[in-house]
């Protein structure tokens, strides 16, 4: 489950072991992270706004599994727009 915050777009909780990429940076390979890993509202979906709010209300369990099963390596999340 995703903690309210992340459902704000805020994953600033996950660093410093997981970084954010915006994928509308990327070239040749290469991306650049989200500011602080929080991605800003204007690039959450309107489809995505509507549907989080039906999520079950989340708990920060979930920043500490991500921190036990990936490590030290960063994970890059695409956002595809709609």
């Amino acid at each position: 489950m995703a903690t309210e915050a992340f459902k704000r777009g805020d994953l600033s909780a996950l660093l410093p072991t997981t970084i954010i990429y915006d994928p509308l940076t990327c070239k040749s390979g290469a991306c650049q992270p989200f500011a602080r890993n929080m991605i800003p509202d204007a690039r959450i979906s309107r489809v995505s706004k509507k549907v989080i709010p039906l999520l079950p209300k989340g708990t920060d369990a979930l920043v500490n599994i991500c921190r036990t099963s990936r490590g030290a390596r960063s994970t890059r999340i695409s956002i595809h727009q709609g």
